[in-house]
């Protein structure tokens, strides 16, 4: 019996044609003449005035916090559920990470939680659209001060929407990754996109060691500057990705619906999206009501399926300064949740091969 991998793409005749041209034009290097196709589609999409290509997810969020100036002695509200970029990201500033349990069901901050945790010292707040659901950003804007910068991870909900606006577009900064199980892939890669010109500006001199300052000489740097630049090569099957996205969400809509009739449903909980939202689905996750995650997924590999815990939760890494906080539900996230195989192109059987082993466990004594 074949494995069943947790995700898989199948890459095709637009991403070949696109790869070779960009080798054809002997230009592979940074912010070439796909570079630019992939900007001019994204600003397009988005309606969105300005967009920069990076080396990953991770350095957008670096490169976000960057431009509205986070640095030493400054807070940065992150929630506890979600990917360690950025709470690193924070930490490579020197900032102090403020950390937000979330929702059960949503997997989302409340609104009241990272009201509750704002302080003088709050320079930004992290909202991630978690596993394609949305958090209010709307409605976050206005309850807090406008000098509080919001920065939208969008990692893993690009196209999604808060009433007829994508995310990204609504808080300062959107930040969104390409990694090799995106939504829009480059194999790693990803962008910022903003409506502010001068973070914009801050952002290019950043992912570019501080080049291009017209009163400076070549080898002159004015700051500390990293490079985060995105390859043209990988602008060029990014921007056969972004082409093909809408495409491809239909595609794992149509998956979610297949499992979701197949799967228990006395048993497993989805998460709960919100009526003003259109989320998209990133992996097809869910969490365990009695079980937990670790005993189905020795359970799945067993049957050569494979799947994956959802995130630990940002306060008990080992590297974080101990503290008396605890994120119960983030906790339970963790202990209960895992997502399972997740791929555009899974077949009819393959899903009906997955949800029956769920159901196995979950029906076993």
């Amino acid at each position: 019996m074949k494995r069943i991998s947790v995700f898989s793409r199948q890459f095709g005749s637009l991403d070949e044609k696109f790869a070779l041209k960009a080798l054809r034009n002997n230009w592979i290097s940074s912010n070439g003449p796909f570079s630019k196709k992939l900007e001019n589609f994204i600003k397009r999409k988005f309606k969105i005035k300005h967009v920069s290509l990076v080396s990953s997810g991770t350095s957008a969020i670096e490169c976000a916090l960057k431009a509205v100036n986070v640095k030493k002695g400054d807070e940065v509200i992150v929630p506890s559920f979600t990917i360690v970029s950025c709470l690193n990201a924070i930490l490579k500033f020197g900032a102090k990470p403020i950390i937000v349990d979330v929702k059960k069901d949503s997997w989302l901050p409340s609104l009241e939680q990272i009201e509750s945790k704002i302080s003088k010292k709050t320079k930004a707040i992290i909202v991630v659209h978690i596993f394609g659901n949305v958090f209010n950003v709307s409605e976050l804007k206005k309850r807090i001060s406008k000098k509080i910068k919001i920065i939208e991870d969008c990692a893993e909900a690009p196209f999604a929407k808060l009433k007829k606006r994508y995310v990204g577009t609504i808080g300062d900064l959107g930040t969104f990754s390409f990694y090799a199980n995106k939504t829009i892939t480059s194999g790693e890669g990803g962008m910022v996109i903003t409506k502010n010109k001068d973070f914009y500006k801050n952002i290019k001199k950043y992912k570019n060691l501080y080049f291009g300052n017209k009163n400076l000489k070549r080898f002159e740097h004015d700051d500390i500057g990293f490079n985060f630049r995105m390859t043209d090569l990988q602008a060029a099957i990014a921007y056969s990705q972004a082409i093909k996205a809408k495409e491809n969400l239909l595609k794992m809509k149509k998956n979610v619906t297949l499992y979701k009739k197949y799967l228990d449903k006395e048993s497993i909980i989805f998460q709960k999206i919100d009526k003003n939202v259109k989320n998209v689905w990133w992996m097809i996750a869910f969490v365990l009501k009695k079980k937990k995650a670790n005993d189905l997924i020795k359970f799945l590999t067993k049957r050569k399926i494979d799947s994956r815990k959802l995130f630990k939760p940002l306060n008990e890494l080992k590297y974080i300064k101990k503290t008396n906080l605890k994120c119960p539900n983030s906790k339970y996230l963790y202990d209960h949740g895992l997502y399972i195989p997740s791929g555009f192109d899974l077949t009819h059987n393959q899903i009906k091969r997955v949800s029956k082993a769920c159901n196995d466990f979950i029906r076993k004594r």
